[in-house]
């Protein structure tokens, strides 16, 4: 199974977050403020890493100015990365102490880096500039390209990962003309590059996930988050209705005013859908922001959210509006209830009261007017009706709105705006009970006509004597209320107890039973079938119930298997799997709710055998609480392909995931992280290399640990050497993703071969070989005579040894006979041939195109 971070989405949503490494100063953590060493060019970044965990050198120094070894960078990284440390496979580097050796490991599986050999990782080699600018582009995926050119320091194997960072104003270089690629970092120049690196708007999607598919700052107060799918409510909205989650950042850029999500108020949707996030207090939105929304957010059925990063732009010029008018109670008085069109100031409002049948209100009506505090969109302004005196009441009062804006100052339209209200006493019936509906077997529902004033502690119902222990009013509908028991109910005719209510205008209901028909399925579900399904390139084991299910967590799982006909059991092979919020969820689900369940079979790690798993009284429940029953399910296990887009695998060579063969200038390596379909990755017109032509391509490798693809060039076809220009586009995953297009330019050695122009006798036992282009002395054999045969006509020379050597001129090669030749021998058709052993090359190692060629006897 290819190797896997515990959790990829810390690094980008604020990487580099909990690194304690050898130079670090154990314990020491603190605002920039007060490091000493920390001057206001570094504060931002550096009061970003402290808020993640880095810690400085001393209590008093962050050690901005220190140099920081490869070693300790790669622990940064891997620490902040979270990954799997302790399962990662030995990268086989000798210079890595063994206490340390952990990160470095996780850091190559994750293939951040590859080290500086296949045994040297370079550990206690100063970090430059230029790595880490490698390193950066690949743990934050950071995408884009900028004109380079001025700067005269950035070799070809270090040009993409810098034109990313210029272009996303990460850094612009030490100098006009330099990037500084070989200078070595510094502890103040990660912290900027990694605050920077973590604002770069950056969005991602992956099919079949669940996905951000919007956001945008909707006016000056709001920003809204639409998802793909419904989210569980419990991953963004916490306790207080504040934003539940740290897995939503929204950091401001260009001196954009700060939004503390600690306070802002946050609300989902009735559909789960749409999260609209309201900032609080005198904060408002504006300018620009970088925002990075996490995998932490997750569905009801616990499926990670793909992480999603973009910049959102405030520009409300919209004017806010008078949308409706209500009433309700405040829990002290009642209210009339003015909702306007988006969260509203009232800094600057005034309101004017007067009645609409053009008498004058008596001097002791007053009326107060405040924000309702409970309104966690901020749209609402209530206004207490208590001090209506008795001539006004009954009558409609106009009320006249001015000067109410929203928190960009654009003024309610029309302004002024009005509406009317009314202190209603003609109601003399309190409320009644509308509805009462079961939810399952703990909940009910119970819905009033009309508004209540009073207020649930939450035991005031009892169902046959036992009193609830919540009650939850509804959020968008004032009179609904869910009621809640701690003990499931029992089944046929139930009384509920209502107790005394009051509406909002004092009115009130006595106490009051109701009869309420309990019907609760008491079935256990059972199971249908069961079968491996391969989703998104993971199988799952897809379980079909009689009703609808679910999932229970922290369910050990056990069975056996059987391999060359001997059966072993999965917990004595630690292949037990325990269920989770993320390998045991509902399938195909709609409002939350259906038939199937979904178990991931990853931790069953024997490809292709027949399991026996046993899936014990406990691991399913339906909506009501009944236990599936224990029962067997036989299946064989396949292998998970790869999902998602294909990726160059940029830890290869020169980090763009393309190399040339080194013995081979006719062959070009294309790596990819990710195993592909093997039909369009064969597919020549998916490789475009400028000034080649291609003659066939070949899958050398192509399972979960990567791919490997081999185009091979037309012979002669590179004529030149030099950075050349690569396009790889087209390619598939295996779940039939295609990757996105990759223009990229890689040094490459020209395949031309040399040529024989001359040949002719030099002397009576030299023969003296003329070639296209200079030639490498040292594929030249000296010795025993097997590059080349000399044939009188057809007869091939047996004289004496055949032995070739470098000419004076390197484009020269003269072969020595061991005897010379007769004037006979002169008279016969001289011909050189290519031995068995013939392996001469030019200087860029290509192979002489030579077969024979026929000796000039001058």
């Amino acid at each position: 199974m290819a190797y896997q971070p515990k959790s990829y989405r810390k690094f980008l949503v604020g990487a580099v977050s909990t690194a304690v490494v050898a130079s670090s100063f154990a314990g020491v953590a603190g605002a920039a403020a007060n490091f000493t060493d920390v001057n206001a060019n570094y504060k931002e970044a550096v009061d970003f890493l402290v808020s993640k965990g880095i810690n400085g050198t001393s209590a008093t120094t962050f050690g901005t100015y220190d140099q920081i070894t490869r070693l300790d960078a790669a622990i940064f990284v891997a620490k902040a990365l979270e990954l799997d440390v302790d399962n990662a496979a030995d990268a086989g580097f000798k210079d890595v102490p063994a206490n340390r050796a952990k990160y470095v490991n996780a850091l190559k599986a994750a293939k951040i880096t590859a080290g500086k050999s296949t045994d040297s990782f370079g550990a206690y080699d100063l970090i430059t500039r230029g790595e880490l600018a490698k390193w950066l582009v690949t743990g934050f995926g950071l995408k884009g390209s900028a004109d380079i050119s001025a700067f005269n320091d950035v070799p070809a194997n270090y040009a993409d990962a810098v034109k990313t960072l210029v272009s996303n104003k990460i850094t612009s270089g030490t100098s006009a003309t330099t990037f500084g690629t070989y200078d070595n970092a510094k502890r103040g120049d990660f912290a900027v590059f990694v605050k920077k690196s973590a604002d770069v708007p950056k969005e991602e999607v992956v099919v079949g996930e669940l996905t951000v598919q919007s956001a945008s700052v909707i006016n000056s107060k709001q920003l809204e988050i639409k998802f793909s799918k419904p989210v569980d409510k419990s991953t963004v909205v916490a306790t207080g209705d504040v934003v539940g989650t740290s897995d939503i950042s929204i950091t401001p850029i260009d001196n954009a005013a700060s939004i503390s999500l600690s306070t802002a108020k946050s609300k989902l949707s009735d559909d789960g859908k749409t999260l609209t996030i309201t900032a609080a207090g005198s904060e408002y939105f504006d300018k620009n922001y970088t925002l990075v929304v996490g995998e932490g957010i997750t569905t009801e059925t616990g499926e990670e959210l793909t992480k999603y990063t973009t910049t959102v732009e405030a520009k409300d010029t919209t004017r806010p509006a008078l949308v409706k008018t209500s009433y309700s109670h405040n829990g002290t008085n009642p209210v009339a209830v003015l909702e306007f069109s988006e969260p509203i100031d009232m800094t600057n409002a005034t309101f004017e009261y007067e009645r609409a049948d053009g008498e004058d209100l008596d001097s002791s009506t007053t009326f107060n007017q405040q924000v309702v505090s409970s309104d966690v969109d901020n749209k609402k302004i209530e206004i207490e009706l208590n001090a209506v005196q008795a001539v006004d009441q009954n009558k409609d009062i106009k009320v006249k709105v001015v000067g109410v804006a929203d928190y960009k100052q654009n003024v309610i339209t029309p302004n002024p705006s009005q509406t009317t209200i009314k202190y209603n006493t003609t109601d003399v019936k309190g409320p009644e009970v509308q509805t009462v509906t079961v939810k399952n077997n703990t909940t009910l529902e119970v819905k009033f006509n009309e508004p209540l004033s009073t207020v649930f502690t939450g035991n005031e119902f009892t169902l046959n004597g036992t009193a609830s222990n919540a009650i939850t009013k509804d959020e968008d509908d004032d009179t609904l209320y869910k009621i809640e028991w701690s003990s499931a109910f029992a089944n046929g005719p139930q009384t509920l107890v209502i107790p005394s209510v009051n509406d909002i205008w004092s009115q009130s209901t006595a106490s009051k039973n109701k009869l309420v028909n309990v019907s609760i399925d008491t079935t256990a579900p059972a199971l249908q079938n069961s079968k491996v399904e391969k989703i998104n390139g993971v199988e799952f084991l897809v379980l079909t119930y009689s009703e609808n299910v679910e999932p229970q967590t922290g369910v050990a799982i056990d069975g056996t298997y059987v391999k060359n006909n001997v059966t072993y059991t999965t917990s004595a092979t630690s292949q037990t799997i325990t269920t989770s919020s993320t390998n045991f969820v509902k399938h195909n689900a709609v409002d939350n709710k259906s038939k199937q369940l979904k178990l991931k079979l990853t931790d069953l790690t024997e490809d292709g055998v027949s399991y026996k798993l046993t899936l014990p009284l406990g691991l399913v429940k339906d909506v009501n609480g009944n236990n599936a029953p224990k029962v067997d399910v036989t299946f064989t296990r396949g292998e998970n392909s790869s999902t998602g887009k294909p990726e160059l695998d940029t830890t290869v060579d020169s980090d763009n995931g393309i190399k040339q063969d080194t013995s081979n200038n006719n062959k070009l390596e294309v790596y990819f992280k990710n195993a592909v379909d093997a039909t369009t990755a064969l597919n020549k017109a998916n490789y475009s290399i400028d000034g080649a032509s291609i003659d066939n391509v070949t899958l050398t490798q192509n399972n979960s640990s990567g791919a490997v693809v081999v185009v091979e060039f037309v012979k002669d076809s590179l004529k030149n050497s030099g950075l050349t220009q690569i396009t790889v586009s087209g390619v598939k995953g295996q779940t039939g993703v295609q990757m996105d297009a990759v223009t990229t330019a890689e040094t490459l050695v020209e395949n031309v071969r040399p040529t024989v122009t001359k040949a002719e006798l030099t002397g009576a036992n030299e023969v003296t070989l003329t070639f296209s282009e200079a030639m490498d002395g040292a594929t030249i054999d000296t010795g025993d005579g097997d590059e080349f045969d000399i044939f009188l006509g057809n007869v091939k020379y047996t004289a004496g040894t055949v032995k070739a050597a470098a000419g004076s001129d390197n484009k020269k090669v003269v072969i020595t006979l061991g005897t010379g030749l007769t004037a006979s021998d002169l008279q016969q058709t001289i011909t050189v041939k290519e031995a068995s052993a013939f392996e001469i090359k030019d200087l860029n190692g290509n192979k002489a195109n030579f077969a024979s060629s026929t000796v000039t006897i001058n």
